[in-house]
């Protein structure tokens, strides 16, 4: 597994990273198949806000969390990570009892064009995944909407949670 460590307007030092490396031994236990695993570590007007992405064969969980004493906000998002790993462990099991009821939409209205500022942009690998699986991983980032690549036709497609409370999916042609 490995860990790479960024630093916003602070240097990382050798006893916060292995404080960190001894924090995430359980969660390597939980989750055998961790790839990588980014930690960046912000110092912003007396808070350390710590972001971490764990990246695990095309699964994707994120934590961050600010304190004023760095330990705390590593205890805390560590805390975080292992909370998503079992809710995602359990839907996991959950999935394997039941199917969920996607509803495909029938047609998709375009909203009017505006000048529109793009503020921020994310780039990842697309691993294959059936629509079951994609709306785990909405679930696990705590998104409204998930883009994926369709394992058995290889199309885009998106799924996203409805104001009704179920799911939908946009199949792209």
């Amino acid at each position: 597994m490995e860990i790479n460590y960024k630093g916003r307007h602070v240097n990382i030092s050798e006893d916060v990273k292995s404080y960190f490396e001894k924090k995430l031994v359980p969660i390597e236990r939980h989750l055998k198949t961790i790839d990588s695993i980014n930690v960046v570590i912000s110092y912003v007007k007396g808070t350390t806000i710590i972001e971490v992405t764990l990246n695990a064969k095309g699964l994707i969980i994120r934590a961050q969390e600010e304190d004023q004493e760095w330990r705390n906000a590593v205890d805390r998002v560590v805390e975080k990570l292992e909370s998503q790993i079992r809710k995602y462990k359990g839907k996991l099991y959950d999935r394997i009892r039941k199917s969920y009821d996607i509803e495909v939409p029938q047609e998709e209205e375009e909203p009017e064009e505006e000048v529109v500022k793009i503020d921020k942009v994310k780039e990842f690998p697309m691993k294959p995944m059936s629509p079951e699986e994609a709306i785990l991983q909405m679930e696990l980032l705590g998104h409204s909407f998930f883009v994926f690549r369709d394992a058995e036709t290889d199309s885009i497609n998106v799924v996203y949670k409805r104001k009704s409370g179920g799911y939908g999916l946009i199949i792209t042609s």
